[in-house]
């Protein structure tokens, strides 16, 4: 049969945000695994045909697989309105900050910078796009700073989703620089908000993706 891979959630196909591709906020919506549908530890599972993804006949299952953590890191990287040129921090080089350093990449950013005390992360996220890697949480700041010529972060994506990574990102943040969370933090957190208003930071939460997102990926 046709292979397929399928976005985590089940949608009506028929409310204004299904029609227009935005599947995530269907009115009518059932997470997969999330207590409102049988989760995916069993050999079958339903899921919904208009979340459906064909994949192409040169991608196979395991390659299939990975397209909705890829997915996310598109998604945030399209929601960070990058420009060419533009110097990148990511916060995290789990599944998703390397997605966003990969995309990074194909948007043509200058400077990614990976900030990851895993030593194994950091090696794998030169390989998916990222020009340097800063291991050590001792002073951030200065070290992105010597690793891009003086420059810094247009751009800081916080990919960790745990307590204090939002305050830390605003403490980063240059004037004028803007903020993608896209770490999921499911515990309470508080940060300071006077230096991100000093700074005139802007902070995009970024959820998720879209169905499209899912599409051109599987055809990349």
């Amino acid at each position: 049969g046709q292979l397929v891979t399928a976005l985590p959630f089940i949608s009506c196909g028929g409310c204004a945000a299904c029609h227009r591709g935005d599947s995530l906020r269907c009115t009518s919506i059932i997470s997969t695994g999330l207590g409102q549908n049988h989760g995916a530890y069993a050999e079958f599972v339903r899921i919904g045909t208009n979340d459906t993804i064909a994949l192409p006949a040169s991608v196979n299952v395991t390659e299939g697989a990975l397209i909705e953590p890829l997915a996310v890191g598109f998604h945030a990287v399209e929601m960070a309105r990058l420009s060419a040129g533009a110097n990148v921090l990511i916060l995290g080089a789990g599944p998703v900050g390397l997605a966003v350093a990969l995309f990074a990449r194909f948007a043509g950013a200058r400077n990614i910078i990976v900030s990851e005390p895993s030593a194994s992360r950091a090696a794998l996220a030169a390989k998916m796009g990222a020009t340097d890697a800063i291991t050590d949480r001792k002073d951030i700041g200065a070290q992105y700073r010597k690793l891009a010529n003086g420059a810094q972060p247009d751009v800081i994506f916080e990919c960790v989703g745990v307590p204090g990574m939002i305050g830390e990102a605003i403490n980063l943040a240059p004037r004028g620089g803007r903020i993608v969370i896209v770490g999921v933090c499911a515990k309470p957190d508080q940060f300071l908000p006077l230096p991100a208003i000093m700074k005139e930071l802007q902070l995009q939460f970024v959820l998720a993706y879209r169905k499209g997102d899912f599409e051109l990926i599987a055809h990349l």
